[in-house]
């Protein structure tokens, strides 16, 4: 039986200017004459430089209490930022300042000229009647480097709602960990319709590794196109890569919570490594008879601690599983 799925898991070891008075001469050392003395002080108007971060658009959607500004900004700088904070300030239909709230753009770093998503959440019933945004603050240094992933496969599917999947690629020269991906939703303008995001379920990825990835919305979306980025951290030198393999599976199906159809992959999994593993994730890849990928989903050992030798069940559910599936 071909194997559905690729196991992957990682153990991380250690996981503007006013004139200064000292300027002006004291009276003693100034020069007599017959005549009135005026002393001119040069006025220089404050110089406000711009904001190096600018938004380009966004939108309010209200779903009952929970109300979500989304929206898209991009680096006008010349070097990368890093962890760019904006602040949304709700207000009533009369003026009053209901909520002042933070949000972060999505990708961690942002390189010059590129475009990234933001998210601003608050809950409130009735929803404000408007709000107003600003850029907060960004960095242009981080602690913790980033890489960008390589969008290797796109593809939509219907998952009671618009299901974005496929899968992503370390091409750099260096081991990644916590891969991060994000989706950015627009109409036939360019404006942002909403967003969506999510970690790709593979924790490390060595260079030329890829790993699933999927971003359900569960909402009928009307949008023109979408953009898929990701990016991940460059892994600590301490970082160890267990090796686990699969060592039964089988799959069937039934129905899941709100009687929708359900595929279910149940196995397990050995840890053929000489330390503990912890948190086995679990990509699955779904293709159909041309050998096209038309699903993918993510899973877990039931247990977190995987000792050397030792053996775990898994299990991957896949929710409202598309027609056609081969292998």
């Amino acid at each position: 039986m071909r194997r559905l799925f690729t196991v992957w898991i990682t153990l991380l070891a250690a996981c503007a200017g006013m004139l200064s008075p000292a300027t002006v001469p004291p009276a003693s050392a100034q020069t007599q004459t017959p005549f009135t003395e005026r002393l001119f002080l040069p006025i220089t108007s404050a110089q406000v430089t711009p904001p190096p971060v600018r938004i380009l658009s966004h939108r309010q959607i209200s779903d009952d209490a929970m109300v979500r500004i989304v929206g898209e900004v991009v680096n006008e700088a010349v070097v990368p930022l890093y962890g760019i904070e904006l602040e949304a300030t709700f207000f009533s239909s009369s003026g009053t300042v209901l909520d002042v709230a933070p949000g972060f753009v999505l990708l961690d770093e942002t390189r010059p000229g590129q475009r990234a998503p933001f998210e601003i959440v608050i809950f409130a019933d009735p929803a404000p009647a408007r709000y107003e945004l600003q850029i907060a603050g960004w960095k242009t240094t981080t602690e913790y480097p980033v890489q960008p992933l390589t969008i290797d496969s796109q593809y939509v599917r219907n998952n009671a709602g618009v299901e974005l999947f496929g899968e992503v690629q370390n091409t750099t020269t260096t081991t990644l960990t916590y891969p991060w991906v994000v989706a950015t939703f627009y109409d036939a303008s360019g404006k942002v319709v909403d967003m969506q995001y999510n970690v790709a379920p593979r924790p490390v990825l060595r260079p030329g590794e890829r790993a699933v990835y999927r971003m359900p919305t569960y909402a009928q979306l009307s949008y023109a196109r979408v953009v898929v980025q990701a990016e991940a951290y460059v892994a600590p030198a301490s970082t160890q890569v267990a090796n686990i393999r699969m060592v039964s599976d089988r799959t069937y199906t039934g129905t899941g919570f709100g009687s929708f159809p359900v595929r279910q992959i149940v196995g397990e999994v050995i840890n053929d490594s000489a330390f503990t593993a912890y948190d086995v994730q679990i990509g699955a890849k779904f293709f159909n008879s041309a050998g096209q990928l038309i699903a993918v989903s993510e899973g877990s050992t039931l247990l977190g601690e995987l000792r050397t030798g030792a053996k775990l069940p898994i299990v991957v559910h896949l929710e409202n599983p598309p027609a056609g599936i081969a292998r």
